[in-house]
């Protein structure tokens, strides 16, 4: 199926960005099939549900007849000749003259009754436990798979998308596939089957009335289908723009400490308000679209219903209808009229759900960066086991050849770079900022691919090595220090969990943190806040300092690693950096004398292009 709508374009979107026009988004049932890995070891579950369903909704769907057993075979002593017939066309006489008995005494039927009011509320238990099991386990399954393929999309992409409108996209529609499942599939055979046994039992009481009842369901099917095209895009946008919204507030929460600095409270008030009110303003609009189709509905149903009352009413004074055959009927009829818009309501919810599966799609699709091509088309070279290579060891040795990269193919950020490095020799990357020397060193770990030239370690080209493998020989101490909401050993052990105590301690040592780290309340042990927030700058950027260094890696990039430092704390943290640097492959970021003076080579980057101004 195609789904057109607005602005679905899951990387092209950007905030503020003008409308854009319209493009199709494609949901096959192929693309349904995909989501079956995660409910297919939920089978028992499934059927067991299934199966529940089907009982409830046939001993459910006898419930209208009652009135016709208690006033016309109770009461009116009337022999059962409807129900014989219902069951002979079942193939189950053998039924018929017990259940004759049952219904000439009204204590047994009220004793039946209450046999099959106990049973539904069982099937409801049983139901909804295994729904819940059904519902946690597809969530469950949806969402780790999803946070992975996330965590392993290009940089690139991810950089383009706020992590609100990320965190929205990954739990909000899950809920859809889960729901689908669970509820939506049982529900629909529900509204399916419930009309079907409805009207299987209606012709056998009165064909005549019966067909004149079934030529009402055309019109609803109509209706519905072009309230659901309407309705499936209103359901779109109001999903992107809740999306767009999670994104702002995670914005703002997380950069409260720049706006309140700026005085600028109300402001980011009224950017999230105006998004909330976008977002209101499109449930106003579907609201009015399901309300004035819900009365029309409502209005045509209850003109269907008094048509067919009023002919059921004729017929009993002419005596061609028994009474319970007319009570019967209303009860029918109204229960039809429920399952019906029950029914347009579902397809509207099938359709909504369509929509959500659809833009996890869009993300399932995009292929993680450790699949993606280079930019030059070239099948990356494999191993002989067909795969990307993962040396055993290497030197680090570093070569750039006529390198040259732009963002998204707008004007070069480096041109025709070119860079040798022996293993152990310390390089020192100096130019203005925005230059371009964290992205020379992005390359260096795959972050992003070039558009032109080759980067070799120890001769191979990083096309040709595994992602994963290559960034786990690489230490970084980002310019955006970065730590998580845990411990300050957990902080520090991160590219090493495996690593003791000790030898965190030791790394922390190495970083000049160690004295600090033993000043907080509970020393290694101490939680760090959100990014750190409970920590000064300083204290972080040794942090990741510590972390690089308990890491051990063949090939450190250091980016302004002692920006934050003082320089009595920089220039002792130099000394270390020298001896941790020797027999590595250590690129430097840095403007700061004392790490210059640590470089064996040094090199400025300007208008794109690298020369060396200092050599040994």
């Amino acid at each position: 199926m195609k789904i057109r709508l607005k602005n679905t374009d899951f990387w092209r979107r950007r905030r503020g960005a003008s409308e854009e026009p319209p493009i199709e988004l494609d949901l096959s049932f192929k693309d349904i099939r995909f989501y079956f890995q995660f409910v297919k070891p939920l089978w028992k579950y499934l059927a067991l549900s299934l199966g529940f369903t089907l009982l409830s909704t046939a001993i459910g769907s006898l419930t209208p007849l009652s009135g016709k057993i208690l006033i016309d075979y109770v009461f009116m002593k009337k022999p059962p000749v409807e129900i014989v017939r219902i069951l002979d066309s079942l193939h189950l006489g053998g039924l018929a003259a017990p259940l004759s008995a049952v219904f000439k005494n009204l204590n047994s039927v009220i004793l039946l009754g209450l046999v099959f009011g106990l049973i539904m509320g069982l099937f409801s238990i049983f139901r909804s436990l295994i729904n819940f099991r059904i519902t946690s386990e597809i969530t469950f399954n949806v969402q780790t798979a999803l946070f992975d393929r996330v965590l392993r999309f290009p940089l690139s992409l991810l950089k383009k998308k706020q992590v609100g409108y990320l965190m929205n996209r990954i739990t909000g529609d899950v809920n859809a596939v889960q729901s689908l499942y669970s509820q939506t599939i049982a529900q629909l055979l529900t509204n399916i089957l419930a009309p079907l046994i409805s009207f299987f039992i209606l012709f056998q009481l009165n064909a005549n009335v019966t067909l004149i009842l079934l030529a009402i369901v055309p019109f609803n099917v109509v209706f519905n289908f072009f309230v659901v095209r309407r309705s499936i895009a209103f359901s779109y946008r109001q999903m992107e723009e809740t999306a767009q919204y999670s994104g702002d507030m995670q914005e703002a929460l997380s950069g409260v400490e720049v706006i309140k600095a700026y005085t600028a409270e109300k402001r980011e008030s009224s950017k999230v308000a105006g998004k909330m009110r976008r977002i209101i303003n499109i449930q106003f609009k579907n609201t009015m679209l399901q309300s004035v189709a819900g009365y029309i509905m409502s209005s045509y149903n209850l003109v269907a219903k008094l048509f067919i009352t009023w002919l059921c009413g004729r017929a009993v004074l002419k005596g061609t209808m028994s009474i319970g055959d007319l009570t019967s009927f209303s009860l029918y009829a109204l229960s039809l009229s429920h399952m019906l818009s029950g029914l347009f309501s579902q397809i509207t919810n099938y359709q909504s759900q369509f929509v959500s599966m659809a833009r996890l799609h869009e993300m399932f699709r995009v292929a993680p960066e450790f699949e993606v091509k280079p930019a030059s088309g070239a099948p990356a070279a494999a191993s002989d086991a067909g795969r990307l290579l993962k040396p055993n060891r290497i030197k680090g040795k570093v070569e750039f050849e006529h390198i040259s990269f732009a963002y998204d193919d707008k004007k070069p950020v480096l041109k025709d770079i070119s860079l040798k490095l022996k293993p152990g020799e310390t390089a020192a990357i100096m130019g203005v900022s925005g230059v371009g020397k964290t992205t020379l060193i992005s390359l260096i770990l795959k972050f992003y691919t070039p558009q032109k030239g080759v980067i070799r370690l120890d001769g191979r080209s990083l096309e040709d090595l595994d992602t994963h493998w290559l960034r786990s020989q690489i230490g970084i101490v980002a310019q955006e220090t970065f730590l998580f909401n845990d411990t300050v050993e957990h902080n520090i052990k991160y590219g090493n969990p495996a690593a003791t105590l000790d030898e965190v301690r030791a790394a922390a040592r190495s970083a000049r943190i160690d004295d600090d780290i033993a000043a907080f309340p509970e020393g290694y042990k101490t939680i760090v806040g959100e990014r750190g927030t409970m920590l000064s700058v300083g204290q972080k950027q040794r942090i990741s300092l510590a972390r690089a260094f308990l890491k051990n890696p063949p090939v450190i990039i250091l980016d302004e690693p002692t920006s934050a430092l003082d320089r009595d704390t920089e220039k002792a943290l130099g000394r270390t950096l020298a001896d941790i640097a020797r027999g590595r492959t250590t690129f430097i970021i840095t403007h700061r004398t004392p790490l210059v003076d640590i470089a064996d080579r040094v090199f400025e980057l300007k208008a794109g292009r690298l020369a060396e101004v200092k050599g040994r």
